[in-house]
């Protein structure tokens, strides 16, 4: 019997648009012999839509306005979970990228209504999700990270103590966004005043870090499910034609960057790299996909950030990292709800036998 699967799209942060255009992508590539795929849109009020195929595809967003769609919600059964319309689930496909998406939110939502989802659990998610928290598991694993500091609003460290640990160019990041939103290069002491005045709208902490000079930015896929972890045979090297690999640079610029597949790098840099890879996803105990971020220049490796919702739009380097290892993008959809079943089915077994 083919299992519904529902694929979770939008939601509350500023990478909605990306999560419509992963999703669109995922509901392509889901193979329809196994999987019937429920499209649920979620808006930036935070309200539930059932789109149909046709309207789907058409979207650029979650519109609350647009009434052609069926405000749906959740309801959980002793056997079974429901949407409102009868419909059952057996599975969440979460592609909601950022906040309320990929920091335990929604991998919570799931858990109350005793849903298998693909991707990792609430506390994985959480603390990958935070740039800050990931870095400290990263420096407890010996594993090395760029220095850094962190402060919220009402204790802000001024410029000066900044260029004296980090020098006259650093970075300012929110915490707990990706698709570099809320990143900003600080050459000047009028560009952190300007990125002072704009940062505090996508979070409530901010990290200062230190430069790599003449870095190198390269890209690690990774795949697990309860018998094994595997990461991509090639990485992948992004190589921006702007200051940095911002917003724009990924989504909005046709020539913003360049992908480079396989990145040309010696074999022990390579093979560091994906020890690292594994050591940093196992010590964060991520589940079915991450991929891993790194900065590379002669001083050696440094882990960046992890993602454990990246990207499935048309440029993104997860699903094009794992091609490569010959594992087309269906297959590489059907591998993670699969192991949101297994792992669903191994909690369930692990409860009984208690």
């Amino acid at each position: 019997m083919k299992k519904n699967v529902a694929l979770l799209f939008g939601g509350q942060s500023a990478e909605h648009e990306i999560s419509v255009i992963s999703a669109k992508n995922i509901f392509t590539a889901m193979d329809r012999e196994l999987f019937n795929p429920i499209l649920i849109g979620v808006s930036r009020a935070g309200c539930f839509y059932r789109f149909d195929d046709e309207s789907f595809m058409k979207i650029t967003k979650v519109d609350d306005e647009n009434t052609e769609n069926k405000l749906i919600n959740f309801y959980r059964y002793p056997n079974k979970t429901t949407l409102n319309d009868g419909t059952i689930i057996h599975c969440v496909f979460c592609i909601i990228h950022g906040q309320s998406g990929e920091d335990g939110v929604i991998q919570g939502f799931c858990e109350t209504y005793n849903l298998p989802y693909v991707g990792s659990n609430i506390v994985s998610s959480a603390l990958c999700m935070n740039k800050e928290f990931s870095k400290i598991v990263a420096q407890e694993n010996h594993i090395k990270t760029p220095e850094f500091i962190v402060f919220g609003e009402n204790d802000v460290i001024d410029y000066d103590d900044c260029v004296e640990k980090f020098g006259t160019t650093f970075f300012m990041k929110i915490a707990n966004l990706g698709s570099s939103i809320g990143v900003y290069k600080i050459k000047s002491y009028e560009d952190y005043k300007d990125a002072l005045e704009k940062i505090w709208r996508f979070g409530e902490k901010v990290i200062i870090e230190k430069c790599v000079e003449n870095a190198r930015e390269i890209e690690i896929a990774v795949f697990s499910n309860d018998e094994i972890i595997i990461v991509s045979d090639v990485l992948g090297e992004i190589k921006p034609n702007r200051e940095f690999y911002d917003y724009e640079a990924k989504y909005l610029d046709p020539n913003g960057a360049s992908l480079i597949i396989p990145a040309k790098l010696e074999h022990k840099i390579i093979d560091e790299i994906k020890e690292i890879a594994i050591n940093i996803y196992k010590a964060s105990n991520c589940y079915g996909l991450a991929r891993v971020d790194f900065l590379i220049n002669d001083d050696g490796v440094y882990f960046n950030e992890i993602n454990t919702l990246p990207g499935f739009t048309n440029i993104s380097m997860y699903p094009k990292l794992f091609a490569e290892r010959g594992i087309s993008y269906q297959k590489l959809i059907t591998m993670l709800i699969d192991g949101a079943f297994t792992r669903k089915s191994r909690s369930v077994d692990g409860l009984m036998r208690d």
